[in-house]
């Protein structure tokens, strides 16, 4: 408001001496604050600008649908693991992956172990599955993860239906440490994100869907780790039911092991199904990116969708708070605002479609 008032601030020489001398006082005094305020400003947009820009983030092909997009849309560098060998059809469901207690980890051991068995509705485990893929993206001593940036590739052949088994030579190894956030989602959570866990991989985590969120895989969850699922209601993931929300996000939670729920978060969206929407994913997975990226900092609290109600499950709300719609914000009281790591910038949402 000063800077818009301070270039009328002369208009009293029109009147007399002495207002004229209080007016210079006055810009004198305010002018070196609005310039110190403005320089502030932008500073801080400059670095929430190149604190986004600079979130690296590994993302696992097998049944992330459209994170990859989302992501890129909002300026976050991603990078892809993928291998089609060790996901036929997304079939490759390994023995015992439910509890993954005993599952093999490497193709060799695999092998030794005669791995050859029909799951009903999953397909034949094979020695290369999406357990064993995880020795094979992840170099546990050289701590590396085999990749290819997506800025290497075209938006429009970036996914992972268009990669042929002949675009493993682009991938390279990349060190742990140049990645601040590991993005995953339907059979990449349930069974791949596991067994990166095992071999020791620690990278932050957004997990579309919940995979690793089921008391049978408990024990494998490393102590600490910053850890954000992305749920939906008409996930066929919840054997709840459509409108039992609460029982959902309550077995959830309940799954994440009590050394986990103060790095834990869910955030859940009602009636989404298990293919998440592109345009939510464009709102909501770059807050949940940098939630996790700032080890849930409360500072970097997710704000939720402008036009879709949600819900926020964390160790502060164990029994979850909705996140209020923008447009419903303006009209309801709103309590007290919560600030954002960062504001992302985000092209419009798509309309929820009720099939």
């Amino acid at each position: 408001p000063t800077l818009l008032v301070w270039p009328f601030a002369p208009l009293p020489l029109l009147f007399s001496w002495p207002e004229h001398s209080i007016t210079v006082m006055l810009v004198l005094a305010t002018l070196p604050v609005c310039i110190f305020l403005w320089v502030l400003s932008r500073v801080r947009q400059r670095k929430s600008r190149a604190s986004r820009e600079a979130m690296e983030v590994l993302l696992l092909g097998p049944g992330s649908g459209g994170a990859g997009k989302a992501m890129r849309r909002a300026g976050i560098k991603v990078s892809l693991s993928f291998d089609h060998q060790y996901d036929v059809h997304g079939m490759r469901y390994p023995p015992d992956w439910y509890s993954m207690r005993d599952v093999a980890l490497d193709e060799a051991s695999a092998k030794a172990g005669g791995v050859d068995v029909v799951h009903i509705g999953r397909g034949r485990a094979s020695p290369r599955n999406l357990a064993t893929w995880a020795s094979v993206i992840f170099d546990s001593k050289q701590r590396t993860l085999r990749c290819v940036s997506l800025d290497v590739l075209s938006d429009e052949t970036f996914s992972l239906e268009d990669l042929s088994s002949s675009a493993q030579s682009v991938l390279s190894a990349v060190p742990e440490a140049h990645f601040n956030c590991l993005v995953c989602g339907s059979r990449g959570g349930q069974v791949t994100l596991p067994a990166l866990w095992l071999l020791g991989c620690r990278l932050p985590c957004v997990v579309l869907n919940g995979g690793c969120a089921r008391q049978a895989v408990a024990w494998a969850w490393p102590a600490g780790l910053p850890v954000v699922l992305l749920t939906g209601g008409a996930d066929f993931f919840n054997e709840h039911g459509v409108d039992e929300d609460s029982a959902y996000l309550d077995e959830l939670w309940a799954a994440v092991p009590p050394a986990n729920r103060a790095s834990t978060a869910i955030l859940h969206v009602p009636r989404m199904y298990h293919r998440f929407e592109a345009g939510l994913l464009t709102v909501l997975l770059p807050q949940l990116v940098r939630y996790a990226c700032c080890r849930l900092a409360s500072e970097a609290v997710p704000t939720g969708h402008h036009q879709i109600e949600t819900t926020l499950v964390n160790a502060a709300s164990p029994k979850g708070y909705v996140l209020r719609p923008a447009v419903a914000r303006q009209i309801v009281q709103p309590p007290k605002a919560r600030a954002s790591c960062s504001s992302v910038s985000a092209t419009q949402a798509l309309h929820l479609r009720r099939e």
